[in-house]
C-alpha cells in the first residue's frame, strides 16, 4: 500500500511539473499588446472616431491591437469578409488566402459592452501560417493569437508586397473627418452591411422615407466602388451616395443610388457595370417638384454613366 501511494504521489508530482512547464512555455510565448486607439479606415468601415461611440476598439471582443508599433487585425469570420480573405486551419497549420467573392458577403461589426483589459496579452501563433501559398516566417512581427482568433500583422511586407493592397498611414482627415493620424486600408473585397428593410414613398409633392442604414463595397485590382445609406444623412434622393475610384481618381455618381428598400447589398457588380436602383434627385427647374423618374439601372465603372433598364 505504501508503495502504491508513493507511486501515485510521484505521478502527481510529475504531472504538476509538466503543467508548470507547459504554463511557463505559454507565458514565454505571450506578448503584451495594446488596444489600437487611433482612427482606422478599412474599406470605408471606420473605427475609433473621436466623435462617435460606434466601432470603438475598447468595446470590441476582438479589438485591433498594436505590437512593436505595428497594427494587428483580427481575422474573425466577418472581418475576413470585410477584407476579402479566407482562413482555413488544417493539419496544424493556418492558410490565409485572398478570396475572389463573386457575390457580396455579409459583414457585421464586433461591438460589445464589456471593455477588455488594456494592455492585453496575446500569444505568438502556435502553428505555422501560410499566406498566399508561402510560409510566413517574420520572427519580428509574427502572427498573433488571441482568444482563439488569428491576428494579421499589417506590416508593409504583408499588406503591400504579399497581399497587394493599398495602405496609407498619416493625416487622412479627408476620409475620417478628423485631423489626426489614421490608417487607411483598401483591399480586394466584396462585402455589404444592412440593418434591415427601408421604406420609400416618393411622389411629385414630397418624399417619405424610413431608412435602414447599410453599405456595400466592391474592390478589385485597384478599382473601388462604395455606397452607403444612413439615418442621419438621408435627405432624400438628391444626395449623391455612390463613389467610384479608378486609377486613383474618385468620382461621385450624381443622384441617389441603392437597392435600399430590402435588406441586402445596395448594389451588385460584374466588373464592368454596377447594378442598382437610381434616382436622379433634385427638383424640376420648371415646376419645382421632386424629379421622380428613375429606377433599376446599370452604371458604368469606367465613366459613371447611368443607363436605366426599364
Amino acid at each position: 500500500m505504501k508503495r502504491f501511494i508513493a507511486m501515485i504521489l510521484a505521478a502527481v508530482i510529475i504531472c504538476l511539473c509538466q503543467i508548470s512547464q507547459a504554463t511557463a512555455a505559454r507565458a514565454e510565448e505571450s506578448v503584451p499588446v495594446t488596444i489600437v486607439d487611433f482612427p482606422v479606415n478599412i474599406n470605408y468601415e471606420l473605427y475609433n472616431l473621436p466623435y462617435s461611440g460606434y466601432n470603438k476598439m475598447e468595446y470590441c471582443e476582438y479589438p485591433m491591437i498594436a505590437y512593436k508599433g505595428i497594427t494587428y487585425f483580427p481575422l474573425t469570420y466577418y472581418n475576413c469578409n470585410l477584407i476579402g480573405v479566407t482562413l482555413e486551419l488544417r493539419d496544424g497549420q493556418a492558410f490565409i488566402n485572398k478570396a475572389d467573392f463573386t457575390e457580396p458577403m455579409p459583414y457585421f461589426s464586433d461591438q460589445s459592452d464589456e471593455a477588455p483589459d488594456n494592455p492585453l496579452y496575446a500569444q505568438k501563433a502556435p502553428f505555422t501560417v501560410n499566406v498566399n501559398g508561402a510560409v510566413y516566417d517574420d520572427v519580428n512581427y509574427p502572427f498573433l493569437f488571441y482568444k482563439n482568433i488569428v491576428y494579421l500583422p499589417l506590416t508593409w511586407t504583408v499588406v503591400h508586397d504579399i497581399m497587394g493592397w493599398s495602405y496609407y498611414f498619416g493625416d487622412w482627415s479627408d476620409t475620417v473627418r478628423v485631423e489626426e493620424e489614421a490608417i487607411k486600408l483598401f483591399t480586394d473585397s466584396y462585402y455589404y452591411y444592412s440593418s434591415g428593410d427601408s421604406f420609400f414613398e416618393i411622389t411629385e409633392e414630397n418624399l417619405g422615407a424610413t431608412v435602414a442604414p447599410g453599405k456595400t463595397y466592391w474592390g478589385k485590382n485597384g478599382v473601388r466602388v462604395y455606397a452607403e445609406i444612413e439615418h442621419i444623412n438621408m435627405i432624400g434622393p438628391n444626395r449623391s451616395n455612390l463613389i467610384i475610384i479608378k486609377d486613383g481618381v474618385e468620382k461621385t455618381v450624381p443622384g441617389y443610388s441603392c437597392h435600399g428598400q430590402k435588406k441586402g447589398p445596395l448594389f451588385t457588380v460584374d466588373g464592368e457595370y454596377i447594378y442598382t436602383v437610381h434616382y436622379p434627385g433634385g427638383n424640376d427647374p420648371d415646376t419645382g417638384k421632386f424629379i421622380t423618374n428613375g429606377g433599376p439601372c446599370k452604371i458604368s465603372i469606367e465613366t459613371g454613366e447611368v443607363t436605366y433598364l426599364n
